[in-house]
């Protein structure tokens, strides 16, 4: 899978622009060889000094990276380190190279042709690794067919070309050995480079576009020194720089996170390199029915052809245990029912066969409540048996009726003939009566209850494949709404929808389109202003500038908010840090979800924000609703108490919106009460509901709680709270949320002299 947005390397810096610059400035280095050889009177130095710290600099650089990468994916962490170890053996060897010999002395072979050589089989094998550990299937094929190729490629070279081979090298046979084994090296760690792009869903995504065009360059490097035996000048400088850029794209690979991968399916295509392989296996052995081939290059030929017959048994052995696999797992073992594997293939076939449009069909997706719960409280066991029940007394009500299959551990769908089936409601009603009685297991009386939702056809969709999602979304909305029934989906698209402004929201955390407004609290004894609350606000590029009604219910549900308060309470306190800058002591409240209070590390989190901008935590209000509260007042209460210990100020708001009781109000650790708009919007209306906003101040006041009253927004009411001194408005009476800036300007042209 690929790795998140907050994936880090070591010695990787932070920004992708800081990157391309560190990039391009060391390739201007490496190109600096070539001009420096074209510049008359430099190149000597060019040759000797410059490219000997370019060569002990870049390479070493280049394996740090592999390591530093293994340190930060231990999904592949011994496989960067072999490439990594890998490519440190090669550096070795260039080091001692360029410091022990100059471009024509050097003898073939001498002692750093192992360092060098070295690199091949623990790059190869770092690759394999990292291929292996990206197929959940079919693992021998990309191992197979890089071996198979690499073997053949020397059996063709040494059958086709053995003279050309010896007299371009111009060495004895073991000269020429090594010589070729470079290019032979880098050639076949191509072949497993392209392979790793056969289960890419982009090349253009992940490490290994970068990784194998350094390859490719290295591959061409060798080359030229195997056969062009360049000495020092500037062919030397050239081919020194080609090695140069190659290193460089590996780091540039090495910092990349993983692209998304994807599972290798049998078919035909996946037959074509060990047909090809064979292929030319064999017509290497006929050539050489007619030539004096070497015997190395008629054992490669053989052993290619026995890898290819060992790749294809193997091949067919896991398809056909795959094919099996996938027969047995077509039922259920728990309900004996088909799986959703089976109900997919009924519908896809209908999709191809025009006879339904004749018969439109409707799906019942039908759900059974609760089942973890009762999981957690009765254990699996009891659970089954009760799902087994529950499958046949759905297959007993409505089995005749349709194609009844299991599409989750505790949902089924029901594929119908709108010709032939009852009414779906009909139906539906059948299988909820089915229910009403309770079932006994092991002792245990336990009643289940069904959510239906239901898709027909043509009227929600006219795709069969697309019926079993339109009747899950059905369920879904029934269940949302606590219905037994839903005979259509009310809005198909929203799940879609949904999930696409997760995503959206899930990058604007961590971007600047999380803004934050502020509202001021006036105070009713001098009308001074000494805090404010900030209100989050998403300017969203496409949809313009969206409140927190329509993006935090979205992340308390999916698991954002604790990132979205984190962001919040940074921008918060980098606002209070401007304002006392400026000579402007303004507090800021900020409000808490459940999943903040229920998180054990939310004080430290809040606290590191307050730090970085060296603001107090007593300067920090946090707003928690009354509704949240009262769900757990227990376990709140002790969290709520740490905070406040921590120093920060505790604020309760919408009091009087629920059903908090004197007794917790008591007992909660609270500096302040906000009382609700409901009991202050129609104080300038109503005598009782003036009496019960007296009532709620009076009560907080008695507790020794500061006291913000909400939804003042007539001059007759702000004038009875200052009248009584209910001690804070924050109303749009006197502001509307605004901007920090538009917020600065506000405080000059209101605030009292």
């Amino acid at each position: 899978m690929p790795q998140t947005a907050d994936w880090r390397v070591a010695g990787r810096p932070a920004s992708a622009k800081r990157r391309f610059g560190l990039l391009i400035a060391a390739e201007a280095l490496a190109l600096s060889l070539i001009l420096l050889n074209l510049i008359e009177g430099t190149a000597d130095f060019a040759n000797g000094t410059w490219v000997t710290v370019l060569i002990c600099l870049i390479p070493p650089l280049t394996a740090a990276a592999c390591f530093a990468r293994a340190a930060a994916n231990p999904a592949d962490q011994l496989a960067w380190r072999l490439i990594g170890a890998g490519i440190a053996c090669w550096a070795l060897g260039a080091i001692g190279r360029f410091l022990f010999y100059d471009g024509s002395s050097r003898p073939i072979p001498s002692w750093v042709d192992p360092l060098f050589l070295a690199m091949y089989p623990l790059v190869l094998l770092g690759l394999a690794l990292v291929l292996r550990n990206r197929l959940r299937s079919y693992r021998h094929l990309a191992l197979f067919d890089a071996t198979a190729g690499f073997i053949l490629l020397v059996a063709l070279a040494f059958s086709f070309f053995p003279g050309q081979i010896k007299d371009f090298t111009g060495h004895d046979d073991l000269g020429t050995a090594v010589l070729a084994a470079y290019p032979l090296g880098d050639f076949g760690l191509l072949i497993l480079t392209a392979c790793l792009f056969r289960f890419s869903e982009d090349i253009r995504e992940g490490p290994w576009l970068s990784f194998g065009a350094g390859l490719t360059l290295f591959a061409f490097a060798d080359l030229a020194f195997a056969f062009a035996s360049p000495g020092n000048g500037t062919m030397l400088s050239v081919l020194t720089a080609g090695y140069l850029t190659g290193f460089l794209l590996m780091i540039n690979g090495s910092w990349r996170p993983d692209g998304e991968v994807i599972e290798l399916r049998p078919g035909a295509i996946q037959l074509l390199p060990p047909v090809v392989y064979l292929s030319l296996a064999v017509i290497g052995l006929v050539y050489g029915q007619g030539h004096d081939l070497w015997d190395s290059a008629v054992v490669a030929l053989t052993l290619t052809i026995a890898l290819v017959l060992v790749r294809l048994a193997l091949t067919a052995y896991e398809y056909t245990k795959e094919v099996r696999s996938r027969e047995r797992f077509m039922l259920d073992d728990v309900t004996g029912l088909p799986t959703r594997n089976r109900l997919d293939e009924w519908l896809k076939i209908l999709e191809s066969a025009p006879a339904w449009r004749e018969s439109p069909l409707y799906v019942l997706a039908i759900g059974i409540e609760r089942v973890g719960q009762l999981e957690a409280a009765l254990g699996p066991t009891v659970m089954d048996e009760a799902l087994s029940t529950a499958a046949t007394r759905i297959r007993r009500t409505a089995g005749g009726s349709g194609r009844l299959a299991l599409i989750d551990r505790a949902e089924f769908g029901l594929v119908c003939s709108q010709e032939s089936a009852p009414e779906p409601e009909t139906l539906a009603s059948a299988i909820l009566r089915d229910f009403e009685p309770a079932m006994e297991i092991n002792g245990i009386k336990l009643r289940l209850r069904p959510v239906i939702g239901v898709a027909r056809s043509p009227e929600d969709t006219t795709s069969p494949r697309e019926l079993l999602r339109l009747a899950l979304i059905s369920c879904d909305e029934a269940r949302g709404r606590d219905e037994a029934v839903r005979l259509a989906p009310e809005d198909p698209e929203r799940l879609r929808q949904e999930l696409h402004r997760l995503e959206e929201l899930r990058e604007a955390v961590g971007s600047d389109e999380i803004r934050l407004c502020f509202q001021p609290k006036v105070r009713t004894s001098d009308g001074q202003v000494s805090a404010v609350e900030a209100l989050v606000r998403w300017q969203h590029p496409q949809a313009g500038l969206l409140g927190p009604g329509e993006f935090v219910p979205l992340a308390e549900e999916h698991g954002l908010t604790p990132m979205l308060t984190d962001r919040v309470a940074d921008l918060a306190a980098a606002q209070m840090r401007e304002w006392a800058d400026q000579g402007l002591m303004i507090d800021v409240a900020i409000n808490l979800g459940m999943s903040d209070l229920l998180d054990q590390s939310i004080s430290e989190r809040i606290a590191a924000a307050l730090d970085r901008h060296r603001v107090q935590a007593s300067r920090l209000t946090l707003e928690v609703s009354e509704n949240i509260v009262m769900t757990r007042p227990s376990l709140l209460n002790a969290n709520l108490t740490r905070l406040k210990d921590d120093g920060f100020r505790i604020s309760l708001d919408d009091f009087g919106s629920g059903t908090t009781a004197l007794a917790h109000l008591r007992n909660l650790p609270l500096d302040e009460v906000k009382i609700d708009r409901s009991l202050i919007a129609k104080m300038h209306q109503s005598p009782q509901d003036a009496a019960l906003a007296e009532g709620a101040i009076s009560i907080a006041k008695e507790l020794d709680l500061d006291v913000v009253a909400e939804g003042a927004e007539e001059e007759s009411t702000v004038s009875h709270l200052t009248d009584i001194d209910c001690g804070e408005i924050q109303s749009f009476y006197f502001a509307r949320p605004m901007p920090a800036d538009q917020m600065a300007d506000w405080l000059a042209d209101h605030q009292p002299a």
